[in-house]
């Protein structure tokens, strides 16, 4: 990526590429700063500067989204869809933004309009379970994160599901069943998501030591 931008540093979409790159390898601080210089370099164009410069704001507002930032992420993500509305996956995250920040009518009016641009189903079930989620209807919330995780083919969002449903558990309280879910999980999960359940996991078997003090040494 470096080397590409090297060759051609004018050209916005190498940014987005570069900033992408760094989201995906989880480096989201690396990712928002490389996205924050692009957007304010005047310089830097193409043959779809706007369209560019929105797909930057996305890439800034999921790396929030990830750290929990939820304040910048929905300004991010706001920035995006002022810029380009042609593309529902930004209306999807922002409303998702929205309902982690707790702004859950506005969640479902964003929804509204993601769903009205076409938005597909799992993605759509997704921001469902969020806004459940947000409302503390943890069954709702539980039961779409599970249709998504078992019916979608989209990475990310079953990475998302499963790191979610995690919270479903831990929200109950049912640590049993939450290490059961990371268990299965772990084993069939893809590579750059599995250590992150291993934390998941590792967490929920110190709750376990800390309410069943008679098997503390066991979940060392």
């Amino acid at each position: 990526i470096d080397e590409a931008r090297e060759i051609d540093s004018a050209r916005i979409d190498s940014y987005v590429e570069e900033a992408m790159l760094f989201y995906k390898t989880g480096d989201y601080d690396r990712s928002i700063e490389i996205a924050q210089k692009a957007i304010g370099n005047s310089t830097i164009g193409g043959s779809d500067e706007k369209k560019s410069r929105a797909d930057l704001y996305y890439v800034m507002g999921d790396a929030y989204l990830e750290k929990e930032d939820y304040a910048n992420a929905s300004s991010a993500l706001e920035s995006a869809i002022d810029l380009y509305d042609g593309n529902n996956l930004y209306y999807r995250d922002y409303a998702i933004s929205l309902a982690k920040a707790q702004y859950l009518d506005k969640a479902e009016e964003v929804l509204s309009k993601a769903i009205e641009a076409n938005l597909n189903e799992d993605s759509v079930k997704y921001c469902e379970a969020e806004i459940a989620f947000a409302k503390r209807e943890l069954d709702e919330a539980d039961a779409k994160f599970h249709s998504v995780l078992n019916e979608s083919e989209d990475l990310e969002l079953v990475t998302r599901s499963t790191l979610m449903l995690s919270r479903c558990y831990r929200e109950r309280g049912d640590i049993d069943a939450r290490i059961a879910f990371l268990d299965e999980q772990i084993g069939k999960a893809d590579r750059s998501i599995q250590m992150r359940l291993i934390r998941e996991l590792a967490d929920s078997w110190v709750m376990k030591a800390h309410v069943d003090s008679d098997q503390a040494p066991d979940c060392y």
